[in-house]
């Protein structure tokens, strides 16, 4: 089984190939940013791209989490909750492969 965040950076690379296919001129934003994984000008817009993985596969589907726990070993134990404000698309890959683009205006998140 892949590591957090190693399932990460795959899904980045995921994200990163997906948008130079429909055209979009990728960029890694340096060192990490807390808003957004990538960003890419797509026909003259900048986007900001937000990734997630799942490997958590439900009876109705795969669940994300929205929320960042951190990373790595230095974690206070504080999740930090998604605002969608802080980027434009959401790209999810799933553990089998499959993969979403989702607007921000169209996400709906629950607390739990």
């Amino acid at each position: 089984m892949l590591g957090s965040q190693r399932q990460g950076d795959l899904g980045e690379a995921s994200a990163l190939e997906w948008l130079l296919s429909i055209g979009a001129y990728p960029f890694v934003p340096f060192g990490h940013s807390p808003n957004c994984d990538l960003m890419a000008d797509l026909d003259g817009c900048p986007i900001r791209v937000q990734v997630k993985t799942s490997r958590r596969r439900t009876k109705t589907g795969w669940e994300v989490s929205l929320a960042t726990r951190g990373g790595n070993r230095s974690w206070s134990g504080i999740a930090k909750l998604f605002d969608t404000s802080r980027f434009d698309y959401l790209f999810v890959v799933a553990a089998d492969g499959r993969r979403w683009c989702i607007p921000a205006a169209e996400i709906a998140a629950s607390v739990r």
